[in-house]
């Protein structure tokens, strides 16, 4: 009879509560210190500066994106500091499609249009602190850069940046991440479109590929997480290195620790080359703990382990701890330690699917009572019958009929084991991260748990296939072969489930606002169902809003128009005053999409006015819930 699981409390080492207490300390004290600032905030008027590319630029419909480093002299302040830059794009680029994905097929090279990791530019623009949109259903984008050390956003038009060269001397982790952009080319020679792009997603982190529609269909069905490396794909790396070397070399003490601190520091060029994304580094930390404690034949996945690897990143950097990812890896893997423990695999299977050794013994048995049974009843003598043995009896190898009936029992006990398994784990991270998956994202993926039971094991084969396409060169256009049939499997996987009807289930807190101005960089945009717009004056419950989006028009009135808002965007030009003849607002709102020159224009004389303003760039969207 199996033996019965102490309380999980009564397993709980000093490390694990030393964490707890610290979580706790920093739930209290983030609000009062301010710890999600990893660093001054950056604010500069507009001018012409030098930064260094840091990641490979996001395409979007018009724009692209990355996260730059400025560079400067060294007297400079600004020197070193982190951006968010957004460019548009140029008319030399490749347009979106309707999806909103670029129909680019490989990260460009060196001459074309678009900028790499590791390039540095001239950008014109104005440098602005991150700040939140607050547009309603939408995340905080302003405070999630804050907190991965992203101090200030710079926007330019397409004619407002230009790519001069590379940085000299470029830091190990950048040449890291120019070798991921060359194996995502090698990727190009033989894959395109949604293949290409998963395919760069799962094996070395690279996203700029992947579309909008593959992107929404992963997440409709729950399976966002085999896109981005985290966990699963460095726990299947580390099973096949595990298996492929480890396993060969535990007899030899020395062997094993050369090969295990092999295994880590191959752990760790991995995270590097993949970009060192959060979730990856988080993952490498808990499974290069549970490789350390193999070496001292200790259990390598526990709530204390999993504890240790917490405190070490929040001692490292606290304000990971508000980080999503954080919290829905480290509470999926808590929830997974505690299930696996408390639902092992049932004891009445487990006998009967036992091992090959204990069958092929127990088979050889059987057949030697049988025969001794007969040998006992044809010997001529009593003495003669006492004498013989079961072992003499005993066949050395079976036949062939019963090796195949024990070889087909023990896999369908491996493959029950594997299902099993994959059942508790999946359920147990599902359940666990509930609440946190509602609370952020609003949404849940009904499908996830049967879909996980194909997604899995194809994410086990493609990263297999993978590391064999770089690894086996004469084989590559073979495996390339393998490789795309696997994709498919997976992308039609995905697209199948995601067409089934009652796929997700969305659920929000509180209802969309009627009346919204949002904020946006690049097109003005208002929600107002019930409005109706009369040229350039939009009539709602809500108020009036005159749009001003263009040249004066021609005739004054000869008394101004009364306006609840007079929405200034880009394409305004002239003078306040000169739009106060036309209308009379309560209230100036300054779009996000104005230029620098007449955002300080309108502001400065809307102060000089004394008109209360709305400035969309610094207090976000315009919201109005009630009539």
């Amino acid at each position: 009879m199996q033996k019965p699981l102490a309380p999980i409390h009564s397993r709980l080492t000093p490390v694990t509560l030393i964490t707890l207490a610290f979580i706790a300390i920093l739930f209290v004290t983030e609000p009062l210190w301010h710890w999600s600032l990893r660093e001054p905030l950056t604010e500069a008027p507009v001018g012409t500066r030098r930064v260094m590319l840091q990641e490979t630029p996001r395409l979007k419909a018009k724009t692209w994106s990355a996260q730059a480093v400025l560079l400067g002299e060294a007297a400079d302040t600004l020197r070193g500091r982190r951006l968010m830059l957004t460019a548009m794009r140029g008319d030399t680029l490749p347009q979106a499609n309707d999806a909103g994905s670029s129909q680019l097929s490989a990260p460009s090279s060196r001459n074309s249009a678009l900028p790499s990791v590791g390039d540095v530019l001239l950008v014109h623009g104005a440098i602005q602190q991150p700040r939140d949109t607050h547009n309603p259903g939408e995340m905080a984008y302003g405070t999630w850069l804050r907190r991965h050390g992203v101090s200030g956003t710079l926007f330019c038009y397409a004619d407002c940046w230009k790519r001069v060269g590379e940085s000299p001397s470029l830091p190990w982790h950048f040449r890291l991440l120019r070798w991921r952009e060359k194996m995502v080319q090698t990727y190009a020679a033989h894959f395109q479109g949604a293949e290409l792009g998963v395919l760069a997603a799962m094996t070395v982190g690279d996203k700029s590929l992947l579309d909008a529609a593959t992107r929404d269909e992963f997440s409709a069905v729950g399976a966002s997480h085999i896109l981005a490396l985290s966990g699963l794909h460095l726990s299947i790396l580390v099973t096949l290195f595990s298996f492929c070397l480890l396993r060969w070399l535990r007899r030899w003490r020395w062997a094993k620790w050369g090969a295990v601190f092999g295994g880590l520091l191959l752990m760790a060029a991995f995270v590097m080359l993949a970009g060192a994304p959060a979730s990856l580094v988080r993952a490498a930390v808990m499974l290069g703990l549970a490789l350390l404690c193999s070496l001292f034949e200790r259990r390598g996945l526990s709530l204390n382990n999993l504890s240790l690897a917490a405190l070490l990143i929040l001692l490292y950097d606290p304000r990971t701890l508000f980080d999503t990812g954080f919290q829905l890896s480290f509470t999926a893997v808590a929830a997974i330690v505690v299930a696996v423990r408390r639902f092992p695999f049932p004891e009445k299977l487990s006998r009967w699917f036992s091992t090959r050794m204990l069958l092929v013994d127990a088979a050889r048995e059987k057949i030697g009572r049988e025969q001794l049974k007969e040998a006992m009843m044809t010997a001529p003598s009593v003495e003669e019958a006492q004498r013989l043995e079961l072992t003499d009896f005993m066949p050395a190898t079976l036949p062939l009929w019963q090796r195949f009936r024990i070889g087909l029992r023990l896999r369908l006990g491996t493959l029950c084991r594997l299902l099993w398994d994959m059942s508790v784990v999946s359920l147990a991270a599902q359940l666990a991260t509930l609440p946190l998956v509602l609370y952020y994202f609003h949404t849940l993926p009904l499908w996830g748990l049967p879909l996980s039971f194909l997604v899995i094991p194809l994410a086990y084969l493609i990263l297999l296939a993978a590391v064999l396409f770089f690894v086996l060169v004469p084989l590559r256009s073979v495996l390339a072969v393998v490789l795309k049939g696997l994709l498919t499997a997976l992308i039609g996987a995905v697209g199948g489930f995601a067409d089934l009807p009652g796929g997700r289930l969305t659920y929000h807190w509180e209802q969309a606002p009627p009346f919204v101005i949002y904020s946006r960089p690049v097109q003005p945009e208002l929600h107002c169902p019930s409005g109706q717009w009369q040229g350039d004056v939009l009539l709602s419950p809500y108020g009036r809003v005159a749009r001003i989006d263009g040249k004066h028009p021609y005739g004054k009135p000869q008394q101004p128009l009364p306006v609840d808002y007079l929405w200034l965007c880009r394409g305004a030009k002239g003078h306040l005053t000169d739009w106060l003849s036309y209308y009379a607002p309560k209230t100036v709102v300054l779009d996000a999409t104005l230029t620098p020159y007449y955002y300080n224009t309108y502001a400065h004389e809307a102060d000089s006015l004394r008109l209360p303003v709305h400035d969309i760039r610094v207090q976000g969207a315009l919201v109005i819930s009630k009539k």
